[in-house]
């Protein structure tokens, strides 16, 4: 039965049928139009696709997705493009801090610097076509600033004892400064006088790499800390420590009265005496005073 319905539906499918509305009450007919199952499949397709083209079209020209979560929407995405678009800037940015710093150390070398051509191949920065750049007075300008006696210079520190960090130490024996910093007059550190046999602290966190005694001025203790500063402890009466020891700060290192000193008794030192301490940063002497209170 339902074959010869279905065969009977495909036979027909082309032809109109009288398609009507009736009334519920009395049965009269209300509405009615002659139309084929062919026709009426054309038309619901036709409106689905009409249904179709207007959802995309809301979707790619509206902001209708941002409303639904779960979808980034058209601000994130714009959010992102800005962002990508910044860390390119940034790249070329830092190419171009980097190529200045070199150019800037073959200035100070006294060679020619090139003049580059910073251009962006793809997803990445590239430098290419390196040009001569002649010398010029501003060349000459910067390097007799760092090479001289100006704010700039480079020996500056090593000239005035200017503090060269914010580093503050341990006081490694109280006493009276008597020998002031000056490195013009071959004194890189202070003299500091004292009274019988002082402890000395170390000042800071390091590794003992000197120790030694010499007959004209007692034992001599150099600890290497932390930031490229070296203290060295001079005329000590005693070391309590070796080579390769590591120290913590305000350890005790040695004693006050090393030999030598005005008024040092036979007994070793215990009349007190000079007690020494330079300090050192990346090799070069700093005034002790602009980091320690004595």
């Amino acid at each position: 039965m339902a074959r010869r319905n279905f065969i009977h539906f495909i036979k027909n499918f082309s032809r109109k049928h009288r398609l009507s509305l009736h009334d519920r009450h009395d049965e009269s007919e209300v509405w009615y139009m002659f139309i084929s199952p062919q026709k009426a499949l054309a038309m619901i397709v036709a409106v689905i696709l009409l249904l179709f083209i207007l959802i995309l079209t809301l979707v790619a020209y509206t902001p209708i997705l941002s409303l639904i979560p779960g979808y980034s929407g058209a601000s994130q995405r714009e959010t992102m493009i800005q962002s990508i678009l910044r860390v390119d800037s940034i790249e070329r940015r830092l190419v171009e801090i980097e190529e200045w710093g070199y150019d800037v150390s073959l200035i100070m070398e006294g060679r020619t610097p090139f003049m580059r051509d910073v251009t962006q191949r793809g997803d990445s920065v590239a430098v290419v076509r390196p040009e001569a750049v002649e010398r010029n007075e501003a060349d000459s300008i910067l390097r007799a600033e760092m090479e001289g006696d100006g704010i700039y210079a480079l020996n500056r520190t090593a000239a005035t004892g200017a503090r060269t960090t914010e580093a503050i130490f341990q006081t490694p024996v109280h006493g009276v400064v008597t020998m002031q910093f000056s490195p013009g007059d071959g004194m890189f550190g202070v003299g500091v006088a004292t009274v019988g046999n002082r402890e000395v602290l170390t000042l800071a966190e390091g590794t003992v790499i000197f120790s030694e005694w010499s007959p004209g001025g007692g034992y001599t203790v150099q600890v290497q800390h932390a930031d490229n500063f070296v203290s060295i402890n001079r005329r000590l009466s005693h070391s309590m420590v070796t080579p390769g020891m590591r120290v913590r700060r305000g350890e005790v290192i040695g004693y006050t009265g090393g030999a030598g000193d005005e008024g040092e008794e036979d007994d070793g030192g215990a009349g007190g005496g000079l007690y020494e301490l330079e300090l050192w940063h990346n090799g070069t002497p700093v005034n002790p005073e602009n980091y320690i209170i004595f």
